[in-house]
């Protein structure tokens, strides 16, 4: 791990914000993830390829929290990796089959819904 309060302060804010810190916590009681600089300026910047992916997954994730569903998933991707790089590669594998096996299978049944108003009538 690094030393920088400004940088840790930024990861940390941003697994609060995106509903991720149950991932950094103890309760899981998977081993520790070490995480390096270039990781969490990866995670702090806006545009950063891991924020991306943090924020995809927590919009996954959280569908299923507060259930056992949302308790395993977020087990298993811990407990898989040792490394931030090892736990992002799981997360992108995630993202890959999500959207292979349940986005592109579903994309028939997306309803573009047009609101008109009374001055068109």
């Amino acid at each position: 791990m690094f030393h920088n309060g400004e940088i840790e302060n930024g990861f940390i804010k941003f697994f609060k914000a995106n509903n991720l810190d149950p991932m950094f916590t103890n309760e899981n009681r998977t081993a520790p993830i070490k995480v390096s600089y270039v990781d969490a300026k990866s995670v702090i910047n806006e545009k950063g390829k891991y924020a991306k992916y943090l924020r995809d997954i927590s919009d996954i994730l959280s569908v299923g929290q507060n259930n056992q569903m949302y308790n395993e998933a977020t087990f298993k991707i811990l407990n898989e990796a040792t490394t931030f790089q090892k736990m992002m590669n799981n997360i992108r594998r995630i993202l890959n089959q999500y959207h292979v096996k349940t986005w592109d299978k579903h994309k028939k049944n997306i309803w573009n819904i047009v609101y008109y108003t009374k001055d068109l009538f």
